[in-house]
C-alpha cells in the first residue's frame, strides 16, 4: 500500500532524509505514517497541519502523536542530527502490557489497535500487525486526562513522540495543552 502525501508545515519539514524510508513528502512522519498502512486506516491529510484519519468507512479526526526512537537530550525537531536513523522501539507486547497497567479499561481485543474511553479520556492507539516496532501513533481526542495517560504510557516505556502542534515538534506534557487546543482550533474550523 502506498501512502498519500502527507506535508507537516506545522513542525518545519527539513527536507532531508533523517527518518529513513520514507513514503510521502514529510520526512518528519515518514515511519510514522509508514507503521499506519495497516488493515484498519489509510491516512489523507485534511488541510497543511492537521491530519485527518479515516478507517472503516468512518471520519473521525484526531490529534496525533507519532512515537519512534529520536535523539536522546534533544528539546527540538531542529536538533536531530542529519545522519540520524531511528532504532526500533521494542515488541509490541511491551506497548500493550504498559497500557494494560496503566488503563486496564482499554480495549486491547485487537493488539494491532488499542481504543482507550474513560471520562476525559479518548484514545486509540495504532501499534500495527508487526511484533518489532519502529514507530507507533496515539490518535487522541480527549481532553487533559488523555494527556496526561499518554505522557505516562510515554515514560513508563522510557520513549517520546513526535508533536506536530508543538513548537518544538516533540510532545511534552507540561506544554500538550496548547498542542491539544491548537489541533481543536483546526479541528473546528475543517468542520464549519
Amino acid at each position: 500500500m502506498s501512502l498519500p502525501y502527507a506535508r507537516c508545515g506545522s513542525i518545519g519539514c527539513p527536507g532531508d532524509d533523517r527518518f529513513g524510508e520514507f513514503r510521502g513528502n514529510c520526512l518528519l512522519l515518514g515511519n510514522a505514517l509508514a507503521s499506519l498502512a495497516g488493515e484498519k486506516q489509510t491516512i489523507v491529510v485534511a488541510s497543511d497541519d492537521v491530519p485527518a484519519l479515516i478507517y472503516e468507512g468512518t471520519q473521525s479526526m484526531s490529534w496525533d502523536l507519532f512515537v519512534q526512537d529520536l535523539p536522546r537530550g534533544i528539546s527540538s525537531i531542529k536538533e536531530i542530527p542529519n545522519n540520524f536513523r531511528p532504532a526500533p522501539i521494542g515488541k509490541r507486547q511491551r506497548v500493550l502490557d504498559a497500557i494494560a497497567d496503566l488503563a486496564p479499561f482499554a480495549d486491547r481485543s485487537d493488539p494491532s489497535w488499542v481504543t482507550i474511553e474513560a471520562p476525559g479520556i479518548s484514545i486509540e492507539v495504532s501499534l500495527g500487525a508487526d511484533e518489532d516496532l519502529s514507530s507507533f501513533a496515539f490518535h487522541i481526542r480527549g481532553g487533559q486526562e488523555s494527556i496526561d495517560l499518554v505522557a505516562a504510557i510515554l515514560e513508563r516505556l522510557g520513549l517520546r513522540a513526535l508533536d506536530g502542534g508543538s513548537t518544538t515538534g516533540i510532545f511534552d506534557p507540561t506544554t500538550a495543552s496548547a498542542s491539544l487546543e491548537s489541533w481543536r482550533k483546526s479541528r473546528d474550523r475543517l468542520l464549519k
